[in-house]
Parts: structure tokens; C-alpha cells; sequence
């Protein structure tokens, strides 16, 4: 009686170690992934700015303006910049993709 004590403390302990380890995994894949343009030309803004506000955490565009980061919690906002053109802000709830197109600053003067 005790062996089948162990065994089934043993796979309990096993199923909640695997169990925690998905859940985990899942969660570290999340992200949010994008482009940004510029939106006069539809090019693509290389080392864009892209960073969540209010942490320290962000990225910046690759040559194509693509950026991934990891998935903040509902409701942050996310901060995209530029030189020479004007910021915007996007507040994340479900959106896993978040395509970007930028003005220039003079437009807006």
C-alpha cells in the first residue's frame, strides 16, 4: 500500500512539474510582432523605436521595419518613434500584430 502511495504522489508531482512547464513555455512564446512605414513613402523605418512605456522594455526595427516584442499584459501602451517623425501610442489588448505608419513632423506643423 505505501509503493502505490508513492507512485501515484510520484505521478502527481510529475503531472503538476509538466503541467507548470507547458503553461510556462506557452507563455514565454507570446509576442506582439509588427512593421513600421512611413507613411508618406510606405517604406519601411529602419531602427524605429518600439518600447513599451512605462518599463524598460523594447526593441527597435530591423532593414525590412519589422520588430518582435514580448507580449506585455492587457492595456500597456506601446510607444513607436522615429527621428524626424511624430510618436504614436497603442494601448495592447488582444492584437498580436501592430502595423505602423508614421508621419513626418513638418506634415503635422
Amino acid at each position: 500500500m505505501k509503493q502505490t502511495m508513492k507512485k501515484s504522489l510520484s505521478r502527481g508531482v510529475l503531472l503538476l512539474f509538466l503541467s507548470m512547464l507547458v503553461t510556462t513555455i506557452a507563455l514565454a512564446q507570446k509576442k506582439v510582432t509588427g512593421k513600421v512605414t512611413g507613411k508618406a513613402t510606405g517604406e519601411p523605418l529602419t531602427g524605429a523605436s518600439v518600447l513599451i512605456k512605462g518599463t524598460a522594455s523594447g526593441t527597435t526595427t530591423d532593414a525590412q521595419g519589422n520588430f518582435t516584442l514580448p507580449l506585455p499584459r492587457r492595456g500597456s501602451v506601446i510607444t513607436v518613434s522615429y527621428t524626424g517623425m511624430t510618436n504614436q501610442e497603442f494601448t495592447i489588448n488582444e492584437a498580436r500584430t501592430l502595423n505602423v505608419q508614421l508621419d513626418n513632423t513638418s506634415a503635422n506643423s
